[in-house]
């Protein structure tokens, strides 16, 4: 068995009295996509805050590729839900920045502009850019220190359907290309079951893993065939049984 990229162990959280995080475990092998999902408020996010470095105060241990995470790491590339781009930069100058803003020597992110579909849109400014292509000037972002792992925060939550979808297409073959594992929190279970290896289920009150589901289907997978129809239901039935808060349906889901 190949070892854990990323090993998170009894992850406790609070806020306050609020313990929010209880006994949390989940692991990522290299090159693997593993979703969270579960009912708003179990702790999806706080949880990727503390793989990410961005949140030391809890108790438990997080390793990325054997040695602890203690600080934000170029080998941790992060999404999230808007693109976050910054207004006065250009689209090229948006990617390199997360390294400091230094000069793109060896043209990386233009080949990564490229490969997520912006050529030529090097140095347009990120108003000039519809949602979908910003989400794209993210995820080349995301990747420009060549990180072991993505953090993707409900990154297509603010687009259609239709561009989600591709969205999510683009995501795997970039993280395919690329060698890169990723994490992703959704409320889609139509997206967590298209893109996962392996989906864990929280509760919240405490935010806790109830199961976890090995997606055992090649891709490409095709999104109606019956296989992802039966995992769909299970997993609703799954929900209902440890939440009062199913997440919303989107228009794939209920059409």
């Amino acid at each position: 068995m190949t070892h854990p990229l990323l090993h998170a162990h009894l992850i406790a959280k609070r806020f306050g009295e609020k313990r929010v995080l209880d006994g949390v475990s989940i692991h990522i092998r290299p090159g693997e996509i593993v979703s969270l999902i579960g009912p708003s408020g179990c702790g999806k996010s706080t949880l990727l805050r503390i793989v990410a470095g961005l949140d030391d105060a809890y108790d438990g241990t997080v390793k990325l590729g054997g040695k602890a995470v203690a600080n934000p790491s170029e080998r941790v590339g992060i999404m999230f839900q808007e693109p976050r781009l910054l207004p006065w930069l250009s689209v090229e100058q948006n990617v390199t920045f997360i390294a400091g803003g230094k000069r793109d020597k060896d043209g990386y992110a233009i080949r990564l502009l490229n490969e997520v579909g912006l050529a030529g849109r090097e140095r347009a400014w990120p108003k000039e850019l519809s949602g979908g292509m910003a989400q794209r000037a993210a995820l080349a972002r995301a990747l420009y220190t060549r990180p072991d792992l993505l953090l993707l925060d409900e990154p297509f939550s603010a687009v259609d359907a239709l561009t989600r979808m591709r969205l999510q297409t683009l995501l795997l073959s970039m993280t395919a290309a690329h060698g890169t594992a990723a994490l992703v929190v959704t409320h889609d279970l139509d997206e967590a079951l298209f893109l996962s290896d392996r989906i864990y289920l929280m509760a919240a009150e405490p935010g806790r893993i109830v199961d976890s589901f090995d997606i055992d289907l090649k891709r490409p997978r095709d999104r109606a065939v019956p296989e992802l129809a039966r995992w769909r239901h299970r997993l609703l039935a799954e929900l209902d049984a440890h939440s009062t808060t199913l997440p919303t349906p989107t228009a794939h889901q209920t059409a």
